[in-house]
């Protein structure tokens, strides 16, 4: 499997190279910024190499972690209750999910042209580092390298205090998967095996993941649009 996965990487990776170096000066070059092409080999073409399965494996994992509680549940329990608190959860992960989505596709967006910039500046002051050397301009050239820095310090903040809100929120919705299988257990003590109620107990408590399966969906989502980049180049 990883050597397959090497194998497109590095397939995907010469014909990209190639088609780079025989693109037109006028058209290509003379228009696009170095570092958004040091940013399709850095970013982009990782998605290649297989970190395009790594949210799928990771929402099949989850999935299935999230069946085995809801079948216990459906087995188990009563068929009416377990459907008013699905509905209430579906809705209320429905409603903090999709403004997150959002503004974490919104604030990869900025990101994604925040670094781009960043890498071009870099590359131009490393190649002219003798004509500023020769004009003194070391400190005019630092200060906007860390002024750039800082926009990126910003954007880390906003996206981790987007992702807090969102994590704080889906958290205290799993737990009422947690409630409604203790629930669930203590009505069937007695009836049901002691084991399969304590393994139903541990898995329907170890919910607090649950937001992940959105922020794998929505990485996912990204890649393929990484995948279009490349692909359309």
């Amino acid at each position: 499997m990883n050597r397959m996965k090497r194998q497109v990487g590095r397939n995907v990776h010469k014909d990209t190279l190639r088609k780079i170096l025989k693109a037109p000066v006028n058209i290509f070059f003379d228009v696009t910024p170095v570092g958004k092409i040091l940013n399709i080999f850095t970013n982009n073409m990782n998605v290649f190499y297989g970190q395009i399965v790594e949210p799928l494996q990771h929402m099949m994992n989850m999935s299935a972690h999230v069946l085995v509680v809801f079948g216990f549940l459906v087995i188990w329990g009563d068929i009416r209750i377990l459907m008013f608190v699905f509905f209430v959860m579906g809705y209320l992960a429905k409603h903090i999910a999709t403004p997150y989505l959002y503004a974490d596709n919104q604030l990869h967006k900025v990101g994604h042209g925040l670094w781009a910039p960043l890498r071009s500046y870099f590359h131009e002051s490393m190649r002219g580092k003798s004509i500023i050397r020769a004009f003194q301009q070391e400190e005019h050239i630092m200060a906007k390298q860390n002024k750039m820095l800082d926009m990126t310090t910003i954007h880390f903040i906003a996206h981790h205090s987007c992702w807090v809100w969102f994590n704080i929120r889906m958290y205290y919705t799993s737990l009422i998967f947690a409630v409604l299988t203790i629930f669930v257990v203590a009505m069937n003590k007695g009836v049901v095996a002691g084991g399969v109620l304590c393994v139903a107990i541990q898995y329907g408590c170890e919910m607090g993941w649950i937001m992940h399966w959105f922020g794998c969906l929505n990485w996912f989502m990204r890649m393929l649009i990484d995948v279009q980049k490349v692909l359309n180049l």
